[in-house]
């Protein structure tokens, strides 16, 4: 019964990963939820290629967060404890708000 063996080996991979998978997703979007609370307003964008990155994983969370002025340091030190624990959160910024604009057309 090798090829049962295997089979059942491979079922089990195959659940572990979609159940990191899924806790992963559940972990961007409680991250999402903590950024967005300290913004004025946000936006979830497609999540960008490996290619683009340069790197093997995936990118779960591709967010934009519109944040007053006054409260840059505080969102930039939420943002340092929402990564690590296998999370890598990189900030950027600050950049011209074009994700919360509207183009309106007559």
């Amino acid at each position: 019964m090798p090829g049962t063996a295997y089979l059942k080996r491979r079922q089990a991979s195959l659940r572990g990963r979609e159940q990191a998978r899924r806790l992963a997703v559940t972990r961007a979007e409680e991250i999402h939820a903590a950024l967005s609370s300290l913004a004025a307003a946000s936006r979830r964008h497609r999540a960008q290629d490996p290619q683009l990155s340069g790197r093997d994983d995936w990118m779960l969370l591709n967010g934009a967060y519109l944040v007053d002025e006054g409260r840059d340091e505080e969102f930039a030190a939420m943002a340092s404890t929402l990564g690590g624990d296998g999370v890598d959160l990189r900030l950027t910024g600050p950049w011209a708000p074009y994700s919360f604009t509207i183009l309106e057309t007559s």
